[in-house]
């Protein structure tokens, strides 16, 4: 999903939080519009496409682990 609150409603205990470089390329597409569930708001990335993780977080109220990436096109 795109969105950190529609992330957090669904089920599981891991939330990863993706920084994608806005350049020149395409990274992925939104497939919501052909989605079983829109609310989603699914983003697929390309193939072979590399992230690097910047941080992992756990937060023991929210029950949560969040991993933080970040798209290698950053560096």
């Amino acid at each position: 999903t795109q969105s950190l609150a529609v992330a957090e409603m669904l089920d599981g205990n891991t939330v990863c939080i993706i920084k994608l470089w806005a350049g020149l390329f395409v990274h992925g597409k939104d497939v919501s519009d052909i989605s079983h569930m829109p609310w989603e708001e699914e983003f697929l990335l390309s193939v072979g496409f590399m992230l690097l993780v910047e941080k992992i977080d756990f937060e023991p109220a929210r029950n949560k682990h969040f991993i933080y990436l970040r798209s290698r096109c950053h560096e």
